[in-house]
């Protein structure tokens, strides 16, 4: 599973980068996930099967969804802040389950 995971300047992600390919492997999943900056987005967007947005550019939610057809998912701030996989992970599970 890839998903794109866009912040400001693509740092502060990595933390959660790595906590959530850690949960996903615990459900026997092969997760690519990749941290980027919003401003190359548009480079790793194809192909994605979740894009997920730091809070510091929930603005951009709109923005984005236009350029996918998968589900673009902003971060909740208390789950950014603390790097809390496990929410993020079982928002993704909840937004791939609607569809």
């Amino acid at each position: 599973m890839k998903i794109v995971l866009a912040c400001n300047a693509g740092m502060s992600t990595s933390i959660l980068k790595m906590k959530l390919e850690e949960e996903m492997k615990k459900d026997n999943l092969e997760p690519y996930v990749i941290a980027v900056p919003v401003s190359e987005i548009d480079d790793y967007i194809e192909g994605a099967d979740v894009v997920l947005l730091g809070p510091q550019i929930r603005f951009l939610l709109k923005e984005v969804k236009t350029k996918t057809n998968v589900p673009v998912i902003t971060i909740d701030i208390r789950d950014y802040g603390t790097m809390n996989a496990v929410n993020v992970y079982s928002l993704i599970k909840q937004e791939l389950n609607k569809e």
